[in-house]
């Protein structure tokens, strides 16, 4: 497989608007599988809200994570801080980013509303 040039594009307009889309994809994804596991209508809405609230805050990094680990019995931390991007083409040639941290957890209640209106 050949090595391809990536070209990022910083947009942080159409990065956050992408983060929105995803979260309606990550609520609809916790959702289904609460409500398939036979859960009361209440406590689906409720763990939905709260489970996506939390993956999204991971994906966020509302709150500093570190990774320890062993290395050939040498201790190691390493931050751990993501930023989710987006290709913009089926090539995966260019990269849509954020210099903005999101805030995907912030959009989990409002799509929560949705769905309960569906």
């Amino acid at each position: 497989m050949d090595a391809k040039e990536i070209e990022v594009i910083v947009d942080s307009a159409e990065c956050d608007a992408r983060h929105n889309g995803i979260v309606v994809d990550i609520v609809q994804a916790i959702e289904k599988v609460l409500t398939k596991a036979g859960l009361p209508e209440k406590q689906v809405e409720e763990l939905t809200a709260d489970i996506g609230f939390d993956v999204c805050s991971v994906l966020d990094n509302s709150y500093d994570m570190i990774f320890a680990y062993e290395d050939d019995d040498d201790e190691r931390e390493l931050p751990l801080i993501p930023s989710l991007g987006f290709f913009a083409d089926e090539q995966r040639t260019k990269l849509i980013v954020s210099k903005e941290r999101s805030c995907m957890h912030e959009y989990v209640h409002g799509h929560i509303d949705i769905l309960e209106n569906d």
